[in-house]
């Protein structure tokens, strides 16, 4: 039997083309017999690619309404206006990388779209390439963090060489990052 794990309370997607929850509860119908998922982000990416949004009403509800603890519902109330006085959660200090590798590729690549401006000496095309490379340097190390790569790999290897070009482009032209 083929199995993944899925981070909404432990649910499982089983071989049988059913979205099963510990319940025992059916949620998603369909999904094809013969595909594996290495990873949950590949999973998710599936069923996003294949059902419509009003498909995934049911699977939110049960997450909302079974998994959260009451004193979840608190915490995210609070994190709500942490994010609103402080700019941050305390929930994103628990994993500041990933907080950071999820938010830089946003902003930098905002950055490069609405950009009118760039370091002396570059012109406005190379400057909105190394953009992209940070952007997409962050995100590669967003997945090497989820842990989408198995270690010791190719596809982990060229991730990892990816991220870090990514980074030191970021560390040196941190000071350029402006508009």
């Amino acid at each position: 039997m083929v199995f993944m794990s899925n981070p909404l309370c432990n649910s499982t997607l089983y071989r049988n083309n059913y979205y099963v929850s510990l319940s025992g509860a059916k949620i998603m119908k369909n999904i094809d017999e013969k595909q594996k998922f290495y990873s949950v982000a590949e999973m998710h990416a599936h069923i996003r690619s294949k059902y419509k949004w009003y498909d995934h009403l049911e699977i939110w509800w049960w997450a909302l309404v079974r998994c959260l603890h009451p004193k979840q519902y608190i915490n995210e109330v609070k994190w709500f206006f942490q994010r609103i006085h402080k700019g941050w959660r305390d929930c994103d200090v628990w994993s500041i990388d990933y907080y950071l590798s999820t938010i830089i590729p946003q902003m930098v690549r905002h950055l490069r779209d609405t950009t009118h401006s760039y370091p002396y000496r570059l012109g406005e095309k190379r400057w909105k390439r190394i953009l992209t490379t940070i952007a997409e340097g962050f995100e590669e190390n967003q997945k090497i963090v989820n842990g989408d790569y198995i270690l010791h790999t190719i596809q982990y290897k060229e991730a990892s060489t990816k991220a870090k070009r990514g980074m030191a482009l970021f560390i040196k032209y941190y000071n350029n990052l402006w508009d």
